[in-house]
């Protein structure tokens, strides 16, 4: 079934302490955990209760605009998985709604970055640290004659 589709991209299952009581969701489209599942984000905050100073840590997952199907579907489990703990997985899955065909001796790549952080973050960093890793600096060079 597509909607229950994994394969590609990059998954993340949660600490086993990280359940619906005590985690969330955030996307560049602005869904939360309630609402993200099979939706298309550029980027996703996942984060949850830690025994840090903070007492919260998570990962903000970027996807590159080069990615296949770009803004990427996603996976991110119901709040009543796992007979209703409300375990915490997230991913991109690029082949959520769309087949996709990997043909022999052909490269295939897909580009992420991880930010971990302690504490919280919200979407405005969020998306600032998107812009840096999707848009290359642009040069310039003048000569003078």
């Amino acid at each position: 079934m597509a909607a229950y589709r994994y394969g590609g991209g990059i998954g993340f299952r949660a600490t086993e302490k990280w359940h619906k009581d005590n985690c969330t969701v955030l996307t560049s489209e602005g869904k939360t955990r309630i609402d993200a599942d099979g939706s298309n984000a550029k980027w996703c905050i996942v984060e949850g209760e830690s025994d840090t100073e903070k007492g919260r840590s998570g990962i903000l997952f970027l996807s590159h605009p080069s990615n296949r199907m770009h803004p990427e579907p996603m996976r991110v489990w119901p709040l009543d998985a796992n007979g209703g703990r409300g375990d915490m997985f997230f991913g991109f899955t690029p082949i959520r709604h769309v087949d996709w065909k990997l043909n022999k001796n052909t490269d295939y790549t897909l580009k992420y970055r991880m930010i971990i952080f302690d504490g919280k973050i919200d979407s405005e960093t969020a998306e600032q640290y998107w812009n840096a890793f999707a848009k290359l600096p642009q040069i310039k060079m003048k000569m003078n004659q």
